[in-house]
């Protein structure tokens, strides 16, 4: 039997005791992938089909997983086995003896003479969930995540052992250590495993070498002939990466969705040099850039920008201008918020990795940082430019949510804290996600998620500490922490571009209330821009 919950306005969350009834419609969705499905995700008794509310509703998805649920499940391979090589020297292992009651030689023999099975992928890209563990070692999560932990760790989380392939934040116990990658970006899919695979683990005293990142790679700046050379970064301070409007389908294999943060700004940049919305632009984090421009070009900045400069003279934000080559372009970022964009004519081109454009932090995904020496690359121009769009004053102290899918869990008086709380945003923020100080929802004994399940940009966990966090962008595919809240899609960006020292407060309305707001918000966005480049302007850009 399946069971539903609502995961914002865009997403569902379904439930069964049968961990193979998760995988099996899992497997369908990915095999026979209607358009109105965005992406996927499967933990061992949850599933996640993250949907498009323009194209369909909530019913009608869980009308669709009802009728796969009764269709016979596709035909399986035969599982395999992979032997993983690793050292019993993590930092967390004194509390794990003390809280088991066992000794180092018990552990080691348990995991070297066990087989453990592949349960399902989550957490990061190539972070597998492995099932078999001796309950005299289940662990419970830490009350605080660490902010990193090493690619390559091994570790307890609950009733699951997983490895690290990536460096990533987290919250389980470190155990151990693998030079096993068993993620490849680059391969098609990405990992030789599937659920019911097995891994047998082999314990030594050393690794021969230090662990294999494989998402770290950074990848080739070369571009085929018809895409040219537009700019050159001279200097960059903060951080500048291409972004999209993110990737679908790929949580199946724990691969964040990324993108934009302030997903209303990028779009804005697109328009204002006639790009369709999905084209990738630079994302800057506060900070100074400065650029060589090499071709003549359009280009246009949003967002949280300071200042522009071209050749010592001021443009304007908001608006598409003309930079000649040989000219020196000069942005700086961090106004009233976090993030800025920087659109050119035909977009920003680079390789794809699962099939898109964007940067992803926490996986190491995607076209890598941009620094000092880089050239950036533009595709074809679409459109004619547009000349301005008309900013509107957004606050960022009220945001909006819906209950999130584990809110029954939460008591009155928790529930009234996190309404009534004034949070303010803390320094440990990032494209991954927010955590929030101040105040601090009340925690309630026992409460707490049994093992991992799905997570959606904007969802609320909230920690054992009882200090929430938002998800962004880069977000893990999975989470251990119950979800209060999940922010709405129009405060997405609102609630991304808030700084460290930023008041949040936050009030919870309806499904419908939610969809009506995102669907205001995107009229708004296409009545902003006005006005259109002449044609002398633009004699010899390609239209």
């Amino acid at each position: 039997m399946l069971t539903f919950a609502d995961y914002g306005e865009g997403a569902v969350m379904f439930h069964s005791e049968t961990s193979t009834k998760i995988a099996s419609l899992c497997a369908s969705l990915l095999a026979h992938t209607p358009n109105i499905v965005d992406d996927v995700v499967a933990t061992a008794h949850y599933g996640l089909v993250e949907f498009d509310p323009d194209l369909t509703t909530s019913a009608e998805i869980q009308a669709l997983l009802q009728k796969l649920a009764n269709e016979p499940a596709p035909v399986k391979r035969s599982k395999r086995r992979f032997i993983v090589e690793m050292t019993l020297d993590g930092e967390d292992l004194n509390d794990l003896y003390a809280f088991s009651g066992v000794a180092q030689d018990e552990l080691a023999e348990h995991l070297g003479g066990h087989i453990f099975t592949v349960a399902h992928f989550g957490f990061s890209p190539g972070f597998i969930y492995l099932e078999g563990l001796d309950p005299k070692f289940h662990i419970p999560r830490k009350a605080k995540p660490r902010t990193k932990v090493p690619a390559g760790s091994v570790a307890i989380g609950g009733s699951y052992l997983g490895i690290y392939s990536s460096e990533t934040p987290g919250g389980w116990s470190l155990i151990g250590g693998s030079p096993t990658s068993l993620f490849d970006p680059s391969k098609t899919p990405p990992t030789d495993l599937l659920p019911g695979d097995e891994i047998e683990f082999h314990i030594v005293n050393a690794l021969a070498e230090a662990p294999i990142d494989t998402l770290g790679t950074r990848a080739s700046r070369s571009a085929p002939r018809e895409f040219p050379i537009v700019l050159r970064a001279e200097k960059v301070q903060g951080s500048a990466l291409l972004e999209d409007l993110g990737r679908k389908m790929s949580g199946y294999w724990a691969v964040p969705r990324a993108g934009a943060i302030d997903i209303w700004s990028h779009r804005s940049a697109n328009a204002l040099v006639g790009n369709p919305p999905g084209l990738a632009a630079v994302e800057f984090s506060p900070g100074e850039t400065i650029f060589t421009v090499l071709g003549d070009c359009v280009l246009a900045t949003t967002g949280s920008v300071r200042q522009i400069e071209l050749d010592g003279g001021e443009i304007a934000a908001n608006r598409s201008f003309l930079a000649p080559a040989n000219s020196q372009l000069v942005i700086r970022t961090g106004g009233s918020g976090s993030y800025s964009y920087l659109g050119v004519a035909g977009g920003f081109w680079a390789p794809l990795q699962f099939q898109s454009r964007s940067r992803d932090i926490l996986a190491g995904i995607g076209p890598p940082a941009i620094s000092a020496g880089d050239v950036l690359f533009r595709g074809t121009p679409h459109g004619p430019p547009r000349d301005h769009i008309r900013v509107q004053n957004r606050s960022i102290h009220t945001i909006r949510t819906t209950a999130g899918p584990h809110f029954a869990q939460f008591d009155p008086p928790d529930v009234a804290g996190f309404l009534a709380g004034e949070f303010r945003v803390s320094q440990m923020t990032s494209r991954v996600g927010i955590r929030l100080e101040g105040a601090a929802i009340s925690q309630t004994p026992g409460r707490g998620l049994t093992e991992s399940q799905p997570l959606v940009r904007g969802a609320i966990q909230v920690p054992p500490s009882g200090e929430p966090m938002v998800m962004l962008a880069d977000h893990p595919a999975t989470g251990g922490y119950p979800v209060i809240a999940v922010v709405v899609a129009a405060d997405l960006g609102v609630v991304g571009q808030a700084r460290p020292g930023d008041p949040l407060h936050f009030e919870i309305i309806e499904s419908p209330a939610a969809l009506k707001g995102l669907r205001e918000r995107k009229t708004i966005q296409e009545s902003q821009v006005f006005g259109y480049r002449t044609y002398d302007e633009l004699r010899g850009l390609g239209y």
